[in-house]
């Protein structure tokens, strides 16, 4: 643990996060996270998820809740909550998974994840991304290191380590766990592999995907390079493309994660479709194109235009007093506990409002588009449809008590850790 985080560089930081489900990688990530924080004095926090899929879930949390303690350590419980898809429940689960953790450091200000993932995790990840044809890139399968949210880092320090060993580690140490009986059963496509990969095949697998991850650190560096020179984003949830990257071969792929990003997706759009827009953005007759539930289309001084398709944002979501709501890749915060509006893109609203009007002016002649600053989310007042806040104004109507931040759990990578090959 020590090493890892030396050797990935982990910022100086006071607050760290682990993720524990209560089985035994989590379990001794837990344990191992503590000794590396107790002795650098950081806060660490355990963060557990109840997704409510099995029976056993909330008995799961409340034992990770307890074995937590043990150690004086604060527990997080996350829930799950609202209806849960009929079928791919296992990736569904993990996208959500993902999401309450994310939200939670942001909301918290944590800077630094911990999750187990292990050796094993990583040639199933290769494995089945073989088996669907996956190209280099997603049989690089996981990230050593990776970020999310505003600036925030996810760490897997047990990458290079065998299940079996983080299980031998816990019985030397006393340490309890609970089994995942998703392990055991032919319901999940993962639960099958493991009933019969022997450590030969682990090995194997982890070892191609750490070949196809070094290529993609040279790729992940390029890619990098390609932000700085090109994109400039705006955290009103649009990205601008210098024209002088239209014959730059990496395009194809910045427009792949930029697409995810703006459209705060956790999947890239298909390849194949965004190579084929690519191409057509070189023809005259191009008149944008969209993907993604993003549109892709030139702007002033040609510049390529990446944002929001207004028809395929999210319906209104309605506000009844104080709270903290969400619309799209943005949070609001509202303080006035009598009031009573609609968050919905500024584009559906009450376009005869002078507000409104002086706001789309301002921005057009800053940022050259109508179209985008039609989907910036606003909120309205739900009796006259006035705008009341736009994130990037200082005007709030009535002296109302909001914030409106710009948030995506998907950022553009600008690094790619490798792990290291069995031997």
């Amino acid at each position: 643990m020590q090493s890892l985080m030396k050797k990935e560089k982990m910022p100086v930081v006071n607050k760290v996060a682990v993720a524990v489900s209560g089985g035994a990688d989590s379990m001794a990530l837990m344990h191992l996270a503590n000794r590396y924080c107790k002795k650098h004095n950081i806060e660490l926090i355990v963060l557990t998820v109840n997704h409510g899929l099995r029976e056993s879930a909330s008995k799961e949390v409340l034992f990770v809740e307890n074995e937590a303690k043990k150690l004086g350590l604060e527990t997080r419980i996350l829930t799950w909550n609202g209806d849960k898809p009929k079928t791919g429940i296992e990736q569904s689960a993990r996208i959500n998974r993902y999401k309450l953790l994310f939200k939670e450091c942001e909301k918290s200000d944590i800077p630094v994840l911990l999750v187990g993932h292990h050796a094993q995790d990583q040639a199933e990840t290769y494995i089945i991304r073989e088996s669907s044809h996956s190209g280099e890139l997603g049989l690089a399968g996981m990230s050593m290191v990776k970020h999310f949210g505003k600036n925030r880092l996810l760490f897997r320090p047990l990458m290079n380590l065998l299940p079996e060993s983080l299980k031998a580690f816990n019985r030397k140490h006393n340490i309890p766990w609970v089994e995942d009986e998703s392990n055991k059963t032919d319901q999940f496509e993962r639960g099958r592999l493991r009933q019969h990969l022997t450590k030969e095949d682990i090995i194997y697998a982890f070892n191609k995907s750490v070949d196809y991850g070094k290529k993609r650190e040279i790729w992940q560096a390029k890619l990098a390079k390609f932000y700085s020179d090109y994109v400039r984003l705006n955290n009103y949830n649009y990205a601008i493309i210098h024209i002088d990257a239209l014959n730059d071969e990496l395009l194809k792929d910045a427009i792949c994660q930029i697409v995810r990003l703006i459209g705060n997706k956790s999947y890239l759009p298909d390849e194949n479709s965004v190579k084929s827009i690519v191409e057509k953005m070189k023809e005259p007759k191009f008149r944008g194109a969209t993907i993604g539930g993003c549109v892709i289309d030139f702007g002033k001084k040609g510049n390529i235009y990446v944002y929001r398709e207004l028809s395929n944002m999210s319906p209104e979501v309605k506000i009844d007093g104080a709270g903290e709501y969400e619309y799209e890749n943005f949070v609001f915060k509202i303080r006035d506990e009598n009031f009573k509006g609609i968050i919905k893109p500024v584009g559906l609203g009450n376009q005869d409002d002078d507000v409104l009007k002086s706001a789309k002016r301002a921005f057009y002649r800053t940022n050259y588009s109508n179209k985008i600053f039609n989907t910036i989310p606003g909120i309205f007042d739900s009796l006259n449809d006035f705008i009341c806040f736009i994130p990037f104004l200082e005007y709030k109507g009535k002296k109302m008590n909001i914030e409106g931040m710009f948030y995506t759990d998907y950022p553009l990578e600008t690094v790619w850790k490798a792990p290291h090959k069995f031997m």
